[in-house]
């Protein structure tokens, strides 16, 4: 380079490569060590029910996915339905968990994700991700629905047979034309007050429900979202009050 000036010859002088160049005396510490197990119980406080849900399993090699040679559909189904009554034989509750300690529940294994992206996807989920699914539809959804939107009443006579799988059920909200858009869903009950039932009609095939779990095979009751709608017997009759929504419930 240039000598300061402009006086003297131009000269060229080399920087010290990385690789040549002396270190800082602090990057040849070694690093501190630590034992992750013992960091993972800081991290994570239920990693007891983690470990415990996972040698369940272990205790039961017959019910984990055979990913080498397949299974039918009708097969899976068969082995998930066996794996939710096993987790309920050792134990383990999943409504109760929702009603009393959802944080627990979460972490069992329904839809990963709800709790900061990570909780939710320790158990259930690392065994096969189709138990998490069916767990969720059967206690989040048909058993959140009565949890939160039924009565006391409907709780005390539901509760029971909705948390040990004697009464799967399914989250019927969803609609061919408006998918989750609860604003727009179609479907009504009409109160019909002679026989004073509810009475769920679909107006249009775009009202149909669909895409609702458990409802192809084990489903025997419904959480079923609706235009409220009652038949008028005033003049002229008719229906009437078909633009409220809600959810009601029934089954075989």
């Amino acid at each position: 380079m240039a000598a300061e000036g402009g006086s003297g010859p131009d000269t060229l002088s080399m920087a010290p490569c990385a690789a040549t160049a002396p270190r800082p005396r602090s990057a040849t510490k070694s690093l501190p060590r630590f034992d992750p197990g013992i960091l993972e119980t800081y991290l994570d406080d239920m990693r007891d029910m983690k470990m415990k849900v996972h040698e369940l399993f272990r205790q039961h090699p017959d019910l984990l996915p055979n990913v080498e040679e397949g299974l039918s559909k009708e097969e899976h189904r068969a082995l998930v339905r066996r794996s939710l009554r096993v987790i309920l034989q050792a134990g383990y509750s999943p409504l109760d968990f929702l009603a009393r300690d959802p944080r627990k529940y979460f972490y069992l294994g329904e839809a990963g994700g709800f709790q900061g992206g990570r909780v939710g996807r320790e158990c259930l989920s690392l065994v096969d991700l189709s138990l998490m699914v069916k767990s969720g539809v059967q206690y989040s959804l048909w058993g959140g629905s009565v949890l939160n939107l039924g009565t006391e009443g409907h709780r005390r006579r539901y509760f029971d047979d909705i948390a040990q799988f004697r009464l799967p059920g399914c989250f019927a909200m969803t609609e061919l034309k408006h998918g989750s858009n609860v604003a727009a869903l179609q479907t009504e009950a009409v109160l019909d007050v002679l026989s004073d039932e509810w009475v769920i009609h679909t107006p249009e095939d775009g009202a149909i429900k669909w895409w609702i779990g458990n409802a192809a095979e084990d489903g025997r009751a419904a959480a079923v979202f609706a235009r409220w709608a009652a038949l008028g017997l005033g003049r002229g009759g008719g229906r009437k009050g078909a633009e409220r929504c809600g959810a009601g419930w029934g089954g075989a």
